[in-house]
């Protein structure tokens, strides 16, 4: 929090858009990681509003990102409707066959999946996977990541669904996550 405190307290006194972007930044990802959602929200909702208000951040891609985080807030305090509205507005923000979109799919089959809607989650499952940037022949290490998420997602549905074997199988495409370092370790 020291550190926090620090650039909040360098935001303040410079005025500097991109600082306050970067404290804002700060504080959601701590808030998230103490899960404290309705902080993160708090900070979520003033990012967005710097996003609409800074001319170094009016862009569509920014505003998206902005939505993006809303978007998992919502998620994380179980407002899947706002989560779901967030998610749309990201994605709609990019066009399908950036990486962007297909990373702003993982969000939507998440908010699916947590609110037991199924049928869209595979929805996105299937998307995801026709999509021209998913490749599990690819031998870059993004992809293989990637590709390995969404054999998780895939897995986390048909085991929900009750399709064990079908969650083992999907299970096997994962073997990329398990050295991930950012997080995605099973």
């Amino acid at each position: 929090r020291v550190q926090i405190e620090e650039l909040k307290a360098i935001a303040e006194e410079t005025h500097h858009p991109q600082i306050r972007r970067y404290y804002l930044l700060t504080e959601i990802y701590f808030h998230e990681l103490a899960s404290r959602d309705e902080e993160a929200l708090k900070f979520g909702l003033d990012y967005k509003e710097l996003v609409q208000s800074a001319p170094e951040f009016s862009s569509a891609q920014h505003l998206a990102i902005a939505e993006g985080y809303l978007g998992e807030i919502y998620l994380r305090l179980g407002k899947f409707d706002k989560a779901n509205a967030a998610s749309e507005a990201s994605l709609s923000s990019f066009t399908p066959e950036q990486m962007n979109y297909l990373r702003g799919l993982e969000l939507a089959f998440r908010i699916a999946f947590f609110s037991g809607e199924y049928k869209q989650a595979q929805a996105y499952i299937d998307e995801a996977r026709s999509h021209v940037l998913f490749d599990e022949e690819d031998d870059f290490e993004g992809s293989k990541h990637l590709v390995g998420r969404w054999h998780y997602f895939s897995a986390c549905l048909l085991f929900t669904l009750n399709d064990f074997k079908g969650a083992n199988r999907e299970l096997m495409g994962t073997s990329a996550l398990l050295s991930d370092k950012k997080g995605w370790n099973l």
